[in-house]
């Protein structure tokens, strides 16, 4: 080190060894003013209803705290909000001042693994409720049997997306936010004069990618009697526990092409967040009454 900045001082160029050293040097001094700015400035996490929660509150248990029946979740819980979670953790990813490229060295990814772990591997499980209308959590009621039986949905990436290319098959989908917006339709033929209408629209969605096959039970059943069943159905809600874990957040984009069979055309703009989806709970919205979790 000290010969680069003599060689600096001096004004003459840098050897290649000089400059390795020279780029290390700074990496480790922005590194550690950039510690050290966090630690004084950073502000405490928000609260749940303007970003996620750091972890779930704990559950309310009555007389007998080893009984599942007995855990309560808060009166129309909500659980963690997908897009601010999604904004959450781009800025707090943009705030770490080393950029990783396919020129950093192997210095800079440690140190860039380093800060990464500081920011993030404090955070506890997120819980995500899947949409109501999710065709990814299905509920059926057998009435002889007296239960509820529960099946996950999950799907792959498109194979244009970035996640798909970098991970191929080893990463499932389970879509927590959708929002859809209609573009009008055209009329179009094939070669052959036959012809159809396609409804044109756009897609943003978030989606949770984790490893795949999902290690924990995608069937499973809740018992109940009728009555409450009957009573219960319309607030039955899937709450998944979802541990992030790096690159955390990646923006992929889709395009379908209509066809005779499936005349639609949707562009499709979403951010999956990665890590571990470790269990799925089946609750009462309006109650808060926990009925299963599942691992």
């Amino acid at each position: 080190m000290q010969t680069a900045l003599q060689a600096l001082r001096r004004g003459q160029s840098l050897t290649l060894d000089q400059q390795t050293t020279w780029r290390t040097w700074n990496a480790d001094c922005k590194a550690a003013k950039w510690q050290q700015q966090l630690a004084e400035t950073a502000p405490p996490p928000p609260p749940l209803e303007k970003n996620f929660p750091k972890m779930l509150p704990p559950p309310e248990r009555q007389e007998a705290p080893e009984a599942p029946s007995t855990e309560v979740l808060p009166s129309g819980f909500v659980g963690a909000d997908p897009q601010s979670t999604v904004e959450w953790f781009k800025k707090s990813l943009s705030q770490i001042p080393i950029k990783i490229d396919q020129y950093s060295t192997a210095t800079e990814r440690a140190q860039f693994d380093q800060l990464l772990a500081q920011q993030f591997n404090s955070l506890e499980p997120l819980p995500f409720i899947l949409p109501e209308s999710s065709p990814q959590c299905q509920k059926k009621y057998n009435p002889d049997a007296q239960w509820f039986s529960f099946r996950l949905y999950t799907s792959i990436y498109p194979p244009s997306s970035e996640i798909y290319k970098r991970y191929q098959y080893n990463r499932s989908k389970l879509p927590i936010f959708e929002e859809r917006k209609s573009l009008g339709s055209y009329e179009a033929s094939n070669a052959f004069g036959v012809r159809a209408t396609v409804t044109q629209g756009k897609i943003e969605e978030i989606t949770l990618a984790f490893p795949m096959p999902y290690p924990g039970k995608d069937e499973f059943s809740v018992q109940m009697a009728p009555s409450e069943a009957r009573e219960s159905d319309k607030d039955m809600r899937c709450l998944v526990m979802f541990r992030p874990s790096p690159p955390y957040v990646l923006d992929y984009s889709d395009y379908t092409t209509p066809t005779l069979d499936t005349p639609w055309s949707f562009s499709i703009k979403g951010t999956a967040l990665f890590g571990r989806l470790e269990q799925l709970w089946i609750f009462n919205q309006r109650s808060g009454k926990i009925y299963t979790k599942v691992k």
